[in-house]
């Protein structure tokens, strides 16, 4: 029998969202840990959070990708369907996004959200997350009430232009 998923109050995503729309980061957790979040597409809180520990991008479809990434090669949607581990996916060549994101680094960091709230949360947000690593935070942040039950470690591949791809070790 499969345990039952924690539950989330829906006033809690609704002011997540809320906050996220104003411009503000919040905070969240996940089978992966602790994260703060922002809209991946603000130039400013972007800034903010560029230099966090396991920085990334979250979405809450694969087929999303193709949005944010010029070339989309076949292995990181493959990879990202077939996963049953949280996976983050490093792709280069990376457009529509906050410039904090793509034009610092070579490439950038995707993961496709498996926890209820987070997926829920991009889906009702309509945009990608940009996330990195809780820690205290100098501003003002919205935490959620939201505590995910279970616990996973999080993988990292990179993929580069030639469809090869090798694991980051962490």
């Amino acid at each position: 029998m499969k345990p039952e998923e924690s539950r989330y109050q829906k006033e809690d995503m609704a002011e997540a969202i809320a906050e996220l729309r104003a411009g503000k980061i919040i905070s969240f957790s996940d089978e992966c840990g602790k994260w703060l979040a922002c809209d991946a597409c603000n130039e400013t809180t972007v800034a903010q959070l560029s230099s966090g520990l396991n920085a990334h991008v979250l979405i809450d479809h694969p087929g999303k990708l193709s949005t944010y990434v010029n070339e989309l090669p076949d292995t990181a949607w493959d990879l990202m369907e077939m996963s049953e581990k949280p996976l983050i996916i490093y792709l280069s060549d990376i457009r529509n996004l906050a410039n904090a994101i793509s034009g610092k680094q070579s490439e950038t960091g995707f993961r496709m959200a498996t926890d209820k709230f987070a997926i829920d949360l991009c889906t009702r947000y309509r945009k990608p997350l940009f996330v990195c690593a809780f820690t205290e935070p100098a501003a003002e942040v919205y935490h959620t009430q939201y505590s995910c039950a279970k616990k996973a470690k999080l993988s990292k591949i990179r993929i580069d232009s030639r469809n090869r791809f090798s694991i980051i070790e962490q």
